[in-house]
């Protein structure tokens, strides 16, 4: 399986959840460690889970694309890739 065009959005498939927020009405700071918790089961040999904060809108030049990237597999407890 793979992306094919026309690539939908990802909100729009049925394996993906997705909450957002209807834009601030004022400037927000967030400071600190963001964590996340996810309780899960699988039957199968390996299972990738993602969780993204992003920051939608003002475009940032520090962040383009409106986060850092982590990633995590679940056969390697350690990140597989740092964000940058």
């Amino acid at each position: 399986m793979g992306s094919r065009p026309p690539y939908p959005l990802l909100a729009d498939r049925p394996d993906v959840l997705v909450f957002q927020t209807d834009p601030l009405e004022a400037s927000l700071e967030i400071t600190g460690e963001i964590t996340v918790v996810l309780v899960m089961s699988s039957n199968v040999v390996d299972t990738d889970l993602t969780a993204k904060l992003l920051d939608v809108y003002p475009p940032s030049e520090d962040y383009p694309d409106g986060f850092s990237p982590e990633s995590l597999g679940l056969n390697y407890p350690d990140p597989l890739s740092k964000g940058f």
